[in-house]
């Protein structure tokens, strides 16, 4: 199974919006879809840090699957877990 993604950033002083198709384990999807897309663009995220070099000013400002289903507050308690 596939969703797609959707990540507004704000790092180096710049907005930027990434997109793509991602694959998600179809049983997790199942049982919780909002915690399997956030955990995969969680770890896409991880990426985008790495090639912008881990900005100081690096902030998650959108996260949406599907087109239109937000999840940026999950996105970021896996981030900054109390």
């Amino acid at each position: 199974m596939q969703i797609s993604l959707e990540v507004t950033m704000h790092a180096h002083g710049t907005r930027f919006l990434q997109k793509g198709v991602f694959p998600v384990n179809s049983k997790k999807f199942h049982q919780n879809p909002d915690h399997a897309a956030a955990q995969t663009a969680y770890e896409w995220i991880q990426k985008i840090k790495k090639q912008t070099g881990y900005a100081t000013d690096t902030e998650i400002v959108k996260v949406v699957y599907n087109e239109n289903i937000e999840i940026t507050q999950l996105v970021k308690k896996m981030e900054y877990p109390l």
